[in-house]
């Protein structure tokens, strides 16, 4: 059941942005001169109201219902920070030393990631719903785990 509640989300996340980025290009190329079809006054209207029904609302729905980042599943601005979180590369690190599945990195990621059978198999984390909040690398106690980008990885190439 979580995982089908995950995937809606997933696909409601990319909704969102769409509209998002529909609404930032159209006002830019209203306040840039540019000669735009559309309603001024509807426009802003339909946007306030996806704004405060749908974002607010539900965000407050998530964080009285649930303890963590509910608001990440679906929201266009963590959409967008996975997106350039793909984008550089980033990922989690599980093969600093051998994970003893305590389960910890499980329990404290905000977005319901299975850390621990990457970890198990010595594989890194790749998903495109890490925020890159780092708590599952600060959870784990025999700390197998480490936060990496393609930037972190040139700089320290650099260093030695």
């Amino acid at each position: 059941m979580e995982l089908i509640v995950i995937k809606i989300f997933s696909v409601l996340r990319w909704v969102f942005l769409l509209i998002s980025v529909f609404f930032t290009v159209w006002w830019i190329s209203l306040l840039l001169g540019t000669p735009i079809t559309g309603n001024f006054q509807m426009i802003s209207k339909i946007e306030n109201y996806k704004y405060l029904t749908t974002e607010l609302m539900i965000a407050m729905f998530f964080w009285v219902a649930f303890i963590g980042r509910g608001y990440c599943y679906y929201c266009p601005l963590g959409t967008f920070l996975s997106f350039l979180g793909k984008i550089a590369g980033q990922r989690i690190i599980t093969n600093k030393t051998k994970c003893v599945q305590c389960g910890q990195c499980n329990l404290v990621c905000p977005m319901s990631i299975d850390i621990k059978s990457k970890a198990q198999s010595g594989d890194a984390v790749i998903n495109i719903r890490c925020v890159g909040c780092g708590h599952c690398v600060d959870a784990c106690p025999v700390k197998t785990l480490g936060y990496s980008t393609r930037f972190l990885k040139w700089i320290l190439n650099k260093i030695k």
